[in-house]
């Protein structure tokens, strides 16, 4: 468990062990201060008795006044050395926290693409949110309990000191501690590991429900997604219920005994072998601040046994991501839009045996718009992820202006596309700031020079604040054709050298697609666009078209030349034509 958790404070281990040592450093100033009692108690006692007590040459009311000022100036330095180690502990809560979050977000968005594909949502989801706090809470709480179970060490060398009797039966209830806690933590911790997986569960059936809220809605099937929901969510709360009892019942157990253990033990110190009633008061004390610190290191130790099975579920997913991570790209920069050239390319997905691409040939001049279509499966959207640099060529190469696409740094590269996809993202915020995405200033002028750009500007005039105005959840104020031009002039603003459109009106009215088309068809030359349609309508305006079929070009020209060649593209159009006149 120890290990598990020094991995987890990667980059947070000095601020822990100096916590530790702050926690130290309090239960000493308190042990200390309660043992200056001893000879003030002595002191005490004698006098009553007719003697005189003498302690380091100091006696009376002076060994009086110096045995409360150690008390007194040591339990505020107490007070002062826990409050800071307290208060770090916290921070470092936090700040473990919100590093595993970034560490897990980094780690997921940089998987190669073809493992990020088959990945969970609702696990990365769960690591993100859960697991990470989860990770943070454990942390602190092992923290924690080493800087208490420091403390008690002290505490039982000094009550040692005072008392050897009493403090060696005390350690012995320590073993009997010790072995319950032993038995208790490792049915806690398993139980832990099964609440962790139903959370698991718990988190995917949720994300699968708020997606798909559209269908369940529509076919009446709400009611029985949110009862079957409703169970694990009940199962949850029994098992969650289940783990937190451990700990108030093993603190009941540890008090009961513990407090009948002490008070035999003290009545045979006192009675049968007569021992100093100064040094059993001053080890009553100990224990009494000691008892607080034992259960607390016991809580605290319980606590971390509980969250490491969330802890180890991080671990395993962070590591199997940082596993199949993408390779770093190259170095090499562009500074002007650059010929795209694809060069003999095939590519293969791991576990299949039929190519997605197979021997592709074909280049983008800066300015020129090549269109593909084919039939789905076909690999239009694959020809799309390679030139984005998210898949990597089986064999052949993806050239930019002669260069290898691995061998150029893609951060840049990707920076200089713009990209609109069938579902286009739109981000909860103002219409400015979905334009702007991630611009820390957004330039009010360039927004609306793209927005005319995009047959956007007329929409956003006849908003109510116009660029400012919120543009709901999911984009809920346009409508889908509207929402496209949105994601359109978002591409645009990031002045791309090659603009990518994946099925990007595949999903719109004639009308709407119509709208796009003439944004489109008036950015030709500007910018060079790659465009991925089923429409073959969308593809009239580019300038070249590939057809593809089972990963193989199998025809390749211009609109003209192929609706008037007797080949698979006029075949798909008079499919297409004949469907749109059955429809109408």
């Amino acid at each position: 468990m120890l290990k598990t958790y020094y991995r987890a404070l990667e980059g947070h281990r000095r601020f822990a062990a100096w916590t530790v040592v702050l926690l130290i450093c309090s239960g000493l100033a308190e042990a200390f201060g309660i043992a200056a009692l001893l000879p003030l108690l002595s002191s005490q006692l004698s006098s009553k008795a007719g003697g005189q007590s003498s302690w380091f040459g100091l006696s009376g009311d002076e060994l009086t006044l110096v045995a409360l000022g150690f008390l007194v100036g040591l339990g505020l330095a107490s007070a002062l050395l826990r409050y800071l180690g307290e208060t770090r502990s916290y921070v470092l809560q936090v700040e473990v926290e919100r590093s595993v979050r970034s560490r897990t977000v980094r780690a997921l968005l940089g998987m190669r693409w073809n493992d990020y594909m088959s990945t969970v949502v609702g696990e990365g989801v769960k690591s993100i949110l859960i697991e990470a706090e989860r990770v943070g809470t454990g942390a602190m709480s092992m923290v924690m309990a080493i800087g208490n179970t420091a403390i008690v060490g002290a505490f039982l060398v000094i009550a040692l000191v005072v008392n050897p009797v009493m403090t060696s039966a005390f350690m012995v209830f320590g073993v009997f501690g010790a072995l319950l806690y032993r038995r208790v933590g490792s049915r806690a911790q398993h139980a832990s590991l099964d609440l962790s997986n139903r959370q698991g569960e718990m988190t995917e059936s949720a994300t699968d429900l708020l997606t798909n809220a559209k269908y369940y809605r529509s076919t009446g099937l709400q009611d029985r997604v949110v009862t079957r929901l409703d169970v694990q969510f009940s199962e949850w709360a029994h098992h969650f219920g289940k783990v937190r009892r451990y700990a108030p019942a093993t603190r009941l157990v540890f008090d009961s005994v513990g407090l009948a253990f002490i008070g035999v033990v003290l009545a045979a110190t006192l009675v049968v072998l007569g021992n100093s009633i100064a040094g059993a008061l001053v080890f009553l004390a100990l224990f009494y601040r000691l008892t607080p610190r034992l259960q607390a290191a016991q809580s605290s130790l319980l606590e971390a046994r509980i969250i490491v099975a969330w802890v180890n579920t991080w671990t395993e997913q962070y590591e199997a991501a940082l596993a199949v991570a993408d390779t770093q790209s190259g170095h090499a920069l562009l500074d002007h839009p650059p010929t795209i050239e694809f060069g003999d390319v095939s590519i293969t997905y791991p576990g299949r045996s039929t190519p997605a691409l197979a021997s592709v040939s074909s280049t983008i001049a800066p300015g020129e718009c090549l269109a593909v279509v084919g039939d789905s499966g076909s690999g239009k959207t694959t020809m799309l992820d390679l030139v984005t640099g998210l898949l990597r060529p089986t064999s052949g190469a993806i050239r930019l202006d002669g260069r290898d696409l691995a061998d150029v740094d893609l951060q840049v590269w990707r920076e200089r596309i713009g990209l609109v996809m069938q579902d286009a993202p739109v981000f909860q915020g103002t219409v400015l700031e979905n334009i702007a995405w991630t611009e820390h200033e957004p330039d009010d002028g360039h927004a609306w020079e793209v927005a005319e750009m995009a047959n956007l500007a007329d929409v956003i005039r006849a908003l109510p604040d116009g660029m400012q105005t919120e543009v709901g959840q999911r984009g809920g104020r346009f409508s889908g054709g509207q929402r496209q031009r949105l994601a359109l002039a978002r591409a645009l603003y990031r002045d791309p050298w090659l603009l990518v459109l994946d099925e990007a009106t595949s999903a719109l009215d004639s009308k709407s697609e119509q709208v796009i088309q003439d944004a489109l068809a008036s950015l030709r030359g500007s910018v060079s666009m790659l465009l991925v349609a089923h429409r073959l309508k969308t593809v009239e305006l580019a300038d070249r078209i590939l057809v593809l079929s089972a990963g193989h070009v199998v025809e390749e020209g211009t609109w003209n030349e192929l609706s008037s060649h007797d080949g698979l593209f006029r075949r798909m159009l008079k499919a297409q034509r004949a469907g749109a006149a059955v429809a109408s």
